[in-house]
């Protein structure tokens, strides 16, 4: 992509996908269906996937591969490597597949996988070399540090003696090394993945990520703040 931001790509109905449109921000749409020919607008008009349409896989998220052609072309070059961390029905891996990139795809839903199979193989046989992995990618750019006092206390220092999840001080004794992304979740030994947690919070954290121990301590934090009256 250029210096210049794209504002918009994509445009569901009412827009007719027969013309282009142009749209500043703060204003509407116009229609500006004689000025082929001009510079890439920053409006883009790629037809949506009506109900009728080949492409369609009855994925809620699915976009055009018409626009994700456009995109790989204008930020990469054939034999790149191209990311979809949410590739859904692997739309983005069969257009970079079409333009001759190699791709990573990674989804939560397992349907994906066989979703890009089907669509890779049906398409004038372009499925030849696959690898699909189902367990957690190991990270090889950090030291493996297995728990230990050492630690301990460089985190005690980081995090000023305090709790990384409630705030409040505490004795070093009394803080627990824990794993910011559990283990069981695909979290390391490492440094960068510790932190120390008071004996509260980390059993109510467990092996979850701490968004859910955040929202516990809020909900807390909300109940407590609130006036509760009791019947007398």
């Amino acid at each position: 992509m250029n210096s210049e931001s794209v504002d918009l790509i994509y445009l569901d109905p009412p827009f007719n996908s027969k013309r282009t449109y142009s749209a500043p921000i703060g204003s509407k749409a116009a229609d500006k269906s004689d000025s082929e020919g001009t510079a890439q607008n920053d409006v883009w008009d790629i037809p949506y996937i009506h109900s009728q349409s080949k492409e369609r896989t009855g994925y809620p998220t699915q976009k055009p591969l018409a626009l994700l052609h456009r995109i790989i072309k204008a930020s990469s070059k054939p034999g790149d490597v191209v990311l979809d961390p949410f590739c859904g029905c692997a739309t983005t891996c069969v257009a970079a597949q079409q333009l001759g990139r190699k791709w990573i795809g990674i989804d939560i839903e397992k349907q994906a996988s066989k979703i890009l199979v089907e669509r890779l193989s049906d398409d004038a046989g372009l499925f030849k070399d696959f690898v699909h992995r189902t367990d957690i990618p190991q990270r090889t750019d950090l030291v493996i540090e297995p728990p230990s006092q050492s630690i301990k206390e460089k985190l005690f220092i980081a995090q000023r003696n305090c709790c990384n999840a409630c705030g409040v001080e505490f004795e070093i004794r009394n803080l627990e090394i824990d794993h910011i992304i559990p283990k069981a979740k695909g979290g390391g030994d490492y440094f960068e993945n510790y932190q120390l947690l008071c004996g509260s919070c980390n059993r109510i954290k467990g092996d979850r990520p701490m968004e859910y121990l955040r929202i516990k301590i809020r909900t807390r934090e909300t109940l407590l703040k609130e006036k509760l009256t009791f019947g007398e």
